[in-house]
């Protein structure tokens, strides 16, 4: 009785109650359960009276009964979980979305019940390992390519919305605010209201924006990667001092998550997927889970051993001072790349009897392109000497992507040699300086063979 007097409540009172009993015809409230409640609307456990499956009724909150934009939200999620029917999306047991265009009718839609909890429950205030967050966001992001695949944006990924079961399945869930890519889609885009949630608050859901970019849908799976690892939301992309959520004073992991060797892995995610300019963070899903493997199966062991003093140049990497300084920071990473790579070339030139070299810069592509040359000859003798070169491209759409190419130049007339050992996000600067420097050896060994070969073609 408590029950039914809690549905009538939500139903507007005794001169709607009949509509109760319309659905109560089929179905009957678990009482040993409490009523959930979120934005949209109230959710109680039932169970069918035919066979005794149960079910999550989800109805309408009585202040949006009327409200067309409401209903139709509705409509929305129940067409997307229809279409969407499989793994990791709940299935639709019954609904009255025929009904949207009557205000005199309650609408509700009763999914299949999960029997789990809430991401937000689970790790709320509490950090997980980066094992467990990196597997939960992987198959979180293979979720979101299906949506994306059958043409369905979810827009309002958060740790309410998804479900882990007792069988360590994940489901996502809510789709109120769901877009399909449908001309006849009237609520596509709410011009003047800003969509999403207060867990990431995007600047492409902002009011008077289009909030029709998969990518979004990316950036918070990012969000809630940074969630599980932290048990905090990331809020926004940036604070007032233009510093993203892993960047903040108050950002805190615990100290095993940071010891971990992939710990650097992740922080390329985020280093890509908190940029402000959308076109710099990961353009689609399976962009992001190649991030999420690379993080997963990281080991130093596969990697040249770095230089202790990458850590202090790591620590004192400028926080960027403003979005519109983006490309600015990426120039200049590659600069301080490119000193770093000159120590280290200095070094073993030193070290084999060459001597030190002193490098000459060119711009070939004001913004664009640019090119180091390094005089490389044997310290005893200025002749024969080789000019190696390393050339710089960004390139994408504004220049989101950086490739890093070893070339000889054409005057030193021998086999002509190009060769990419580097191609990413321009966001990913951390990366970027990683594998510039890896590669000083193999500079230096190009070096050494040009200069066998002028000897030989000297000597023949």
């Amino acid at each position: 009785m408590e029950d039914e007097m809690f549905i009538n409540n939500m139903l507007g009172g005794s001169t709607r109650y009949s509509y109760f009993m319309k659905w109560k015809t089929k179905w009957v409230l678990d009482e040993s359960t409490s009523p959930q409640t979120g934005g949209q609307g109230h959710v109680r456990r039932v169970r069918r009276k035919s066979d005794g499956v149960l079910g999550a009724l989800k109805i309408l909150h009585q202040n949006h009964s009327k409200n067309s934009e409401r209903r139709q939200r509705m409509v929305r999620e129940v067409s997307s979980l229809e279409q969407l029917a499989g793994s990791g999306i709940p299935k639709v047991l019954d609904h009255n979305i025929e009904d949207a265009s009557n205000k005199s009718v309650e609408m509700y839609l009763v999914m299949e019940w999960i029997d789990g909890n809430t991401l937000q429950n689970i790790a709320g205030g509490k950090p997980q390992k980066i094992d467990y967050s990196l597997n939960i966001v992987r198959r979180l992001a293979e979720i979101v390519i299906r949506c994306h695949s059958n043409g369905i944006l979810h827009r309002d990924i958060k740790p309410n919305n998804i479900i882990i079961d007792n069988e360590s399945s994940i489901y996502l869930v809510d789709f109120g605010l769901s877009y399909f890519n449908d001309p006849d889609d009237e609520l596509s885009t709410i011009g003047r209201q800003e969509l999403g949630n207060r867990f990431l608050r995007l600047p492409e859901l902002g009011a008077g924006q289009s909030k029709r970019d998969p990518r979004s849908d990316i950036t918070f799976i990012v969000g809630i990667l940074f969630f599980l690892l932290t048990g905090m939301a990331p809020n926004s992309l940036i604070d007032e001092e233009n510093r993203p959520p892993h960047k903040k004073p108050s950002f805190f992991v615990p100290t095993n998550t940071k010891k971990d060797h992939r710990w650097k892995r992740v922080l390329s995610i985020f280093d890509v997927g908190f940029v402000v300019p959308i076109d710099f963070r990961f353009q689609d899903a399976s962009k992001l889970i190649k991030y999420i493997d690379e993080a997963i199966s990281y080991s130093p062991e596969n990697e040249t051993s770095q230089p202790s003093y990458l850590t202090e140049l790591d620590e004192l990497e400028a926080l960027r001072k403003s979005i519109d300084a983006t490309i600015d920071e990426v120039e200049q990473s590659l600069i301080d790349s490119l000193n770093l790579l000159t120590t280290s070339i200095k070094s073993l030139c030193l070290l084999h009897n060459f001597q030190p070299v002193h490098p000459s810069s060119k711009i070939i592509k004001p913004g664009k392109e640019a090119k180091v040359l390094w005089k490389v000859c044997r310290s005893d003798s200025t002749e024969p000497y080789v000019f190696v070169g390393l050339y710089a491209l960004l390139e994408g759409e504004n220049r989101s992507m950086v490739s890093i190419r070893l070339q000889t130049e054409s005057h030193e007339k021998v086999v002509p040699t190009k060769e990419v050992f580097y191609n990413g996000p321009s966001a990913d600067l951390r990366r970027l300086k990683e594998e510039v420097n890896k590669n000083a050896e193999k500079i230096f060994a190009l070096a050494i063979r040009l200069l066998r070969t002028k000897i030989e073609k000297q000597i023949s």
